[in-house]
């Protein structure tokens, strides 16, 4: 599970570099990157709450009775 949470960490990490790179070359201001964070954080946010209410329950595993 650790691998994942990092890997998660740093995809983000990657797409929020992409982001602000692709924002700056379309000519936005640096002074623009703080809100352009500030609504990933709370798109991801919403995405992740979405996710968490559509989980589905893990199943436990089946016993069998061999005879």
């Amino acid at each position: 599970m650790t691998a994942i949470s990092a890997s998660a960490f740093n995809l983000g990490v990657a797409a929020g570099s992409a982001l602000g790179g692709q924002a700056v070359t379309a000519g936005s201001s640096l002074g623009d990157l703080p809100w352009i964070s500030a609504l990933m954080t709370v798109t991801t946010a919403g995405l992740a709450a979405a996710a968490r209410r559509r989980r589905v329950q893990p199943h436990t595993p089946m016993t069998c009775c061999v005879q």
